[in-house]
């Protein structure tokens, strides 16, 4: 084009000038002229107003510059006017270049004045080069410096071509203005490179200098199925016209993507994809294919709409569209992250949209920074969140120093990685985690049982993992599990929680710390352990099993198995023990031993019973069925016993 450009601003007029002079020389030279004469042969009907005083036919001159050719001019017909004006009919101009470019410009009619360099070309004109420019139109105007028509204009220049409603070419600006709904198309550079590319627009102006294009008004870039629509874009090819290594735009930018900017034709792209804008730029690869599409906002910030099911809606600063194979494979959103899907939310500084290469659909999403997840029953914050929009699930991570929070159903987790399987209600966090259990209806909780009685308290829970399911309404935590509210503590294992404190489980070498006996004149807690522990809040019980072991105020007893009984208030009323018992206190030196223990914590009484129960102490040894620790009084009875003689207490 800018050979072509050249050739207009530097020939076109001169030849003209010089394509006339040659009239006047030839009509007595020698050059081929079959038929010359006066012009009442034949008066052109377009200069009907005119006095024609000159006509030839057949005319051809050929124009040399030290034995080189430089253009030759063949005409069928030529008229010259009295007024300045000559018409040319079945005009062909070629110009040779030094270069080797050859051009030429052929119309079935032209007209030329001689004093303003005004000329115009009818019915059909083609200006091409051998170096690839094309113009075809029905007709064009030249006032000496720039060629112009408002007429339908086709074009081919280099590896742009296209149609417009009209055409200004400025031959000393070596540029070319279309205009009237423009419709340029880009052909790939090489075989196998990309798909090619069209851009519509009101107005295009070709730089050939800068190669570069700009398109203004209503632009739309088409490839394939997908296009990107502003208000003004321009496209940029390297130095040797191969290779597209810049489109860009601005204004009101709205790109919409089916699966990819190459997306196969005919083929059900699904999972369509729109980006709103305030400009976008590209970035391309090898051999001009487009790697990336940059979009972003002003003012407002830029947004991407992803079709589902669910419909997806993303606002960022900028986002960056990225390609593989032509197919779109991920969209980066960069600057205040914003993600809303239905009703579920996620905020973030930055963060990444997959997409799936079979179904072109969004399959996941990576943010960070800053991270705050919100969903009808959860929420969350973190560093880094990784949501599976296929799956349904979540997974919070964080920085080291940190850790991921998530309040589901009124319970407050935290832990090194927290995951959520959203449409299953579960929820897993695993090492570190510390758990806030709140009494609410739909969660699990433990408050207000025997373990933990105040009913409006939270339990506090420490564990390696936790497994919260929605559905069961049960809390799992497994590994060092630390439970306590107030100061009511439960150690173990692992710990069950289901429903609202309807089940509390433990294992693994459990220990309770249990200070249920306020108001009944006792200041120290009661110490259990045990292998297993059950309670159940609908019978007021806590059961431990398995080597147990009750400590109060200086006082052991041992058992295979202990209940521990509450009253309304959830305070202690007794603790029964089974199983090979044996009691010890020692401030006082007792021993007893027996098959059962009722502990009345009321009245400060316990009841030791067997085959016999025996208690011994530095005062002698007692044995019956039942003995009686009375320990408000520090005295030991035997309520009912074998023969009296087996008895070696002394009481003084």
């Amino acid at each position: 084009m800018q050979n072509g450009i050249r050739l207009l601003r530097l020939t076109l007029p001169v030849l003209f000038v010089a394509f006339l002079v040659i009239l006047g020389l030839s009509y007595t030279s020698n050059r081929r002229d079959d038929r010359s004469g006066d012009a009442s042969r034949a008066v052109p009907p377009v200069r009907s107003n005119d006095k024609a005083q000159l006509v030839s036919y057949n005319f051809e001159d050929t124009q040399t510059i030290g034995g080189r050719v430089v253009s030759r001019i063949k005409a069928k017909q030529t008229v010259g006017f009295v007024s300045g004006w000559y018409e040319l009919k079945d005009v062909v101009l070629t110009v040779y270049r030094e270069s080797g470019t050859v051009y030429e410009l052929a119309a079935p009619q032209a007209q030329f004045q001689v004093k303003s360099k005004e000329a115009s070309l009818a019915g059909g004109v083609l200006v091409t080069s051998n170096d690839g420019l094309m113009v075809q139109t029905n007709e064009i105007r030249f006032d000496g410096n720039q060629l112009t028509n408002h007429m339908p204009v086709q074009f081919s220049i280099d590896r742009w071509k296209g149609q417009a409603g009209g055409v200004n070419v400025d031959v000393r600006q070596q540029m070319m203005r279309l205009s009237g709904q423009v419709t340029a198309t880009l052909s790939p550079g090489s075989p196998g490179a990309g798909e090619p590319m069209t851009i519509e627009a009101r107005e295009a102006l070709f730089l050939r200098q800068q190669n570069r294009v700009n398109f203004d008004g209503d632009v739309t870039v088409r490839r394939r199925t997908d296009t990107v629509r502003s208000d003004k874009a321009f496209a940029q090819l390297d130095q040797n016209q191969k290779q597209l290594v810049a489109l860009e735009g601005s204004g009101k930018v709205r790109a919409a993507m089916q699966g990819g900017l190459a997306a196969a034709a005919g083929t059900p792209s699904g999972g369509r994809k729109t980006l709103v804008a305030e400009n976008f730029t590209t970035e391309f690869g090898p051999e001009g294919t487009i790697r990336a599409l940059n979009v972003n906002g002003g003012p407002i910030p830029a947004q991407a709409v992803l079709d589902g099911p669910p419909v997806r809606t993303v606002t960022a600063q900028t986002f960056r569209a990225l390609f593989e194979e032509s197919q779109i494979s991920e969209l980066k959103a960069i600057g205040g992250m914003r993600l809303v899907e239905s009703a579920r939310t996620i905020t973030a500084r930055s963060g990444t949209v997959y997409f799936d290469r079979n179904t072109r659909q969004a399959s996941s999403v990576v943010v960070d920074g800053d991270v705050r997840f919100v969903d009808p029953r959860l929420s969350g914050t973190s560093d880094r969140v990784n949501y599976d929009l296929v799956g349904g699930s979540v997974v919070l991570t964080a920085i080291p120093g940190g850790q991921p929070v998530v309040t589901t159903d009124g319970q407050t987790l935290k832990g090194d990685v927290i995951s959520a399987r959203l449409n299953e209600g579960v929820v897993r966090v695993t090492k570190n985690v510390s758990a806030r259990i709140m009494p609410k209806s739909g969660g699990a909780s433990a408050s207000g049982t025997g373990v933990f009685p105040s009913a409006q308290v939270p339990v506090y829970v420490n564990s390696d993992t936790a497994t919260l399911k929605r559905d069961g309404q049960t809390g799992y935590f497994k590994g060092n599990v630390r439970a306590w509210q107030d100061r009511n503590t439960l150690l173990g294992g692992d710990l069950l929680i289901q429903g609202q404190g309807d089940l509390i489980q433990s294992s693994d070498g459990v220990r309770l710390i249990l200070y249920n006996t306020r108001g009944l004149q006792k200041s120290g807690p009661i110490l259990g352990r045990g292998d297993k522990l059950m309670a159940r809040k609908s019978e007021q019980k806590i059961d431990l099993t398995g080597n147990v072991q009750i400590d109060e105020e200086g006082r052991t007893l041992n058992a295979q198995q202990a209940t521990f009984h509450f009253d309304n208030a959830h305070r202690i009323q007794k603790v029964e023990s089974v199983g090979n018992v044996r009691l010890t206190e020692s401030t006082t030196g007792r021993k007893g031993t027996g098959e059962a223990a009722n502990y009345q914590v009321s009245d400060q009484i316990i009841i030791l019973t067997g085959s016999p129960a025996v208690v011994t102490e530095p005062k002698g040894t007692l044995r019956g069925q039942q003995i009686v620790f009375d320990l408000a009084r520090n005295k030991v009875d035997v309520r009912s016993g074998t023969n009296a003689s087996e008895n070696t207490y002394n009481p003084q």
